[in-house]
């Protein structure tokens, strides 16, 4: 929501261009949380700059702070956009004490089969009216949206690509990939 509060759990790749995303439309406020103080500091680097100079406050702060700082941002109304990007139960049951009234709370961190079972606040549904929903992939118009975003230059596609090789480095990559020794998208 422009001019609203938004939440991203999991500072990792994903969430960050999920911060690079959120810069676009303009909330007073962004707020990332991870239990990883490097994932944090590569959050402040990459897009502090940014968010200062277009008037958006960005909270990278460490998971145990995150609902304290969500309640002094929002005067414990919630948030408007909760993100979860971590494949993580507990970050998706705790996040919906998170979403303010008419708010999202979007599921982008798949859980594994057979374990992606996971409690829901229906009163916070019914009561409070938010919408659950989860993102995979995207559409024809969501990668469309995403060019134009870059051509406007409000998303940043270098600010996500660690890895740049040719067709003789993919197997490299999905091998790093596996073994999740690369924090970053590589472009093959």
């Amino acid at each position: 929501r422009r001019g609203g509060v938004t939440v991203i759990i999991g500072a990792g790749v994903m969430g960050r261009m999920h911060v690079d995303l959120a810069l676009s439309y303009r909330p007073r406020a962004i707020v990332v949380a991870d239990f990883l103080d490097a994932r944090l500091e590569i959050v402040r680097s990459l897009f502090g700059a940014r968010a200062a100079q277009t008037g958006i406050a960005l909270h990278a702060v460490g998971a145990g702070r995150l609902e304290e700082v969500v309640a002094e941002l929002t005067g414990h109304a919630g948030a408007d956009d909760v993100i979860v990007a971590t494949a993580s139960k507990g970050a998706i049951e705790s996040s919906q004490r998170l979403v303010g009234r008419g708010g999202v709370l979007n599921l982008f961190g798949g859980l594994k089969s057979g374990e992606d079972v996971v409690g829901l606040d229906t009163g916070s549904v019914h009561y409070k009216e938010i919408t659950v929903t989860g993102s995979s992939g995207g559409t024809p118009w969501d990668l469309a949206h995403t060019l134009d975003l870059i051509a406007a230059r409000q998303v940043d596609p270098g600010a996500h690509i660690t890895r740049i090789g040719d067709l003789e480095h993919a197997i490299e990559f999905l091998k790093m990939m596996r073994s999740q020794n690369i924090d970053g998208k590589a472009l093959v």
